[in-house]
């Protein structure tokens, strides 16, 4: 069965001041990546509005060219604003009729024209031009040659933000125009084939970097909002729970100390009672002893005495004060055992021991706490020794017998057995099984038996600590582990392991 699970461990204090920093250092790098790719977001929708529009935008210019080239040109009057194109060499360039005279528009000429009168109404900027050229003025800048270049070697279009010299951020764009058959009539001298990139319709206007800015500082706004919200909810939240954890902490050292005292007091109880039967001996051998000296000082006044009744006086005398000897040096050892222990347990002496006499001492002491409930069996090598705090090991199988007595026994039950066998695994570990016949007990609660308050007779005054202390010495104080079998009604069964030689002495308090 594996170790007791998370909610079996003992309870740990909320966060430390320095595990919340890490946690809000975490935090911090989490809102600044959302703030990162939130601003990145935006800046790429911002990219690709100016993109569709510049897209669209070029359609109705290309969609324009058709129209014009299918028709074969078309005429306007020719004015200041129209004047005939000299590029364009076509015998019906020009039409003169009694009131007008008309010039021929080609799809070059119309485009141009867009040009300028977009340029009139706004910022929009459109512009015609090639790396090889007829009209000087649509020649192309660096960054329209560059992207010509790029054009010609199959890109689609180039759509980016640049900045211009004292002119701030400016959107470019800019597609390809093909050669067809309309266009071969100008530009076939200049070696053009069909499907050749003839040039290309370049898209101008300022970057709308104050919405943009905007956006970013609205979306930097929300994120400094949510993340004060949460780094002082943070910490309101830790200093709330670090006031609870002082008084949950000091209400169970409160009941630690309780059930330490009380665990104290079933020791000493039994330790009186067992104390009780030696001295009463000793004191009714000693009465005895002091009645047979006054008999003999009774013969001693008499003139004559028999020999047989000074042999019987002083056969009784020799019997009381042997008898009252090895009752009292049965007390005194019983003394000194107790007081070993409680000065383990207070100073956590490690000493080497025999573990066979320690768990002797223990069911000697609590003999009047189960013998009228249980019969205890102990399976321990006479020589098996130890390196550790004995103190605390009495402490452990109180606990055990003490729990299994309340209850895997309750007062209903007078035949109960418990077996105690320890033995050395032969690779510096002790082995302890601890098993009763008891009622045992249900998943539900054989899985919280080792959290800190958890009893099943809190009406009757129970703790919820036994068992916890047992888990905390072993495992912590000790260094071993501890795990629990049982079944209801198939009694329960607790193996231990500790380290069979402790090289330094636990660390911490005596639960």
């Amino acid at each position: 069965m594996p170790q007791p699970p998370a909610s079996s461990a003992p309870l740990h204090p909320p966060a430390s001041l320095r595990q919340l920093s890490v946690l809000l250092a975490v935090w911090t790098l989490l809102v600044a990546v959302s703030l990162a790719l939130s601003i990145s977001r935006i800046q790429q929708h911002a990219h690709d509005l100016m993109l569709e529009g510049a897209r669209n935008v070029f359609r109705t210019i290309v969609a324009a060219r058709a129209w014009n080239a299918s028709s074969g040109g078309v005429y306007v009057p020719a004015s200041e604003q129209n004047p005939p194109n000299p590029f364009l060499f076509s015998p019906s360039r020009d039409l003169h009729t009694d009131k007008l005279s008309l010039t021929q528009i080609n799809p070059a000429y119309m485009t141009r024209q867009i040009a300028h009168q977009a340029s009139l109404q706004g910022t929009l900027k459109i512009h015609m031009t090639s790396l090889r050229v007829l009209r000087p003025e649509n020649s192309p800048d660096s960054w329209e040659k560059q992207s010509l270049a790029r054009l010609e070697q199959g890109e689609l279009e180039v759509g980016e933000v640049v900045e211009r010299a004292n002119e701030g951020k400016e959107f470019r764009f800019i597609a390809p125009l093909f050669v067809d058959k309309t266009c071969l009539g100008c530009h076939a001298h200049q070696g053009y084939a069909i499907g050749d990139v003839r040039g290309g319709i370049s898209i101008s206007q300022p970057w709308q970097d104050s919405a943009t800015r905007n956006q970013i500082i609205h979306s930097s706004l929300l994120h400094a909002l949510v993340f004060l919200l949460l780094a002082g909810g943070s910490l309101l939240a830790h200093r709330s729970l670090a006031k609870r954890w002082a008084q949950t902490e000091q209400a169970m050292s409160g009941l630690m100390q309780a059930e330490k005292m009380a665990s104290m007091g079933r020791l000493v109880s039994g330790f009186s009672h067992e104390l009780n039967t030696p001295l009463g001996v000793a004191i009714s051998a000693l009465s005895h002893h002091e009645h047979c000296l006054d008999d003999f000082g009774h013969l001693l006044q008499r003139e004559e005495v028999p020999e047989q009744e000074i042999r019987a006086l002083l056969t009784d005398m020799r019997e009381s004060g042997q008898l009252a000897q090895s009752n009292l040096r049965r007390a005194a050892n019983l003394v000194s055992g107790f007081k070993r222990s409680s000065t383990d347990i207070e100073r956590e002496d490690i000493r080497s021991f025999k573990l066979r006499e320690i768990v002797d001492e223990v069911l000697q002491t609590l003999s009047n706490v189960y013998k009228k409930t249980a019969r205890i069996e102990l399976d321990c090598p006479p020589e098996l020794a130890m390196t550790s705090v004995p103190g605390l090991l009495d402490q452990i199988f109180t606990n055990l017998i003490v729990n299994s007595v309340t209850h895997a026994f309750g007062p209903e039950r007078s035949d109960g057995h418990i077996r105690i066998a320890i033995d050395s695994d032969g690779a510096g570990q002790i082995l302890i099984s601890y098993a009763d016949d008891g009622k045992g007990m249900p998943p539900a609660v054989q899985r919280r038996i080792f959290e800190p308050f958890f009893t099943t007779r809190q009406a009757q005054g129970g703790t919820g600590l036994g068992l916890y202390i047992c888990y905390s010495l072993v495992t912590e104080r000790l260094g071993g582990s501890i795990r629990c079998d049982s079944l209801p009604g198939a009694g329960t069964h607790f193996l231990i392991r500790l380290p069979q030689h402790t090289p330094t002495a636990p660390s911490g308090e005596t639960p």
